[in-house]
């Protein structure tokens, strides 16, 4: 298995918030390194844990309806350099509950 960092854009509650009432476009990134067989299968379940990730941090909001996909960030996957240190997790690994709680 191959380490693919997976990086995406995302907005946290507060920025949220403030992005509809100014009409900013302010937003965090997070970078996780996914061990998997290929960048297309890292890059897929990248998706998933952005998605997974981020709607944890709006339900904690008390917004249950907040989808990353849906909202279309950016976000990409290249092979991982053997020093790069970021959370890591294996395909069908979810991160930590709170991984993205501090953002």
């Amino acid at each position: 298995m191959k380490r693919y960092a997976y990086g995406f854009g995302f907005e946290t509650p507060r920025q949220r918030v403030l992005n509809l009432k100014h009409g900013w476009d302010d937003e965090d990134s997070a970078l996780i390194i996914i061990r998997a067989e290929s960048a297309d299968v890292a890059y897929a379940w990248g998706r998933e844990i952005a998605e997974v990730c981020v709607r944890r941090l709006f339900e904690r909001a008390g917004d249950e309806q907040y989808s990353w996909k849906a909202l279309d960030f950016a976000d990409s996957v290249e092979e991982a350099s053997s020093d790069l240190v970021a959370p890591e997790v294996e395909l069908g690994e979810m991160p930590h509950p709170d991984w993205l709680a501090g953002a």
